[in-house]
């Protein structure tokens, strides 16, 4: 009986650690919040904005497989800040929109504040990344 306590706790706590979000027509949830670029998506663009300048680029092919791969390469974990600020409050520092044309994840935006502080947001979910880089789009 201990056995089984142990394992339905183990069971509703692993299930807490993961958000998720319905899928396009579904009612539960079915995916995992993260930055990704699934093996379906053909096409995105990317607008980036720096010092009050706005630039929009369409990629594809093997400029879109180079960003996967650097998409893929992410490390992050949640955000919580501790001035109740989120990390595009403040000023300077640079943003990348990926909106994905294909696939069930609609993008997200990694931010820049500085060499060495980034982070993505992600339908709404603020995630600090610990390997910051610059994205692989023009």
């Amino acid at each position: 009986m201990k056995r089984l306590v142990f394992v339905l706790a183990l069971c509703l706590l692993l299930a807490g650690c993961t958000q998720t979000v319905p899928s396009p027509g579904s009612a539960g949830p079915s995916r995992p919040v993260a930055a990704y670029i699934a093996p379906d998506v053909k096409s995105a663009e990317v607008t980036h904005f720096c010092a009050g300048e706005l630039q929009t680029t369409s990629i594809d092919g093997p400029a879109l497989d180079a960003l996967r791969d650097w998409v893929d390469a992410l490390e992050y974990e949640p955000y919580d800040s501790p001035d109740g600020l989120a990390p595009g409050d403040v000023d300077g520092g640079e943003s990348f929109d990926i909106v994905l044309h294909e696939g069930d994840y609609p993008g997200f935006s990694y931010i820049l504040n500085g060499e060495d502080r980034a982070y993505l947001l992600v339908e709404g979910h603020w995630y600090v990344v610990s390997n910051a880089s610059r994205p692989p789009v023009g």
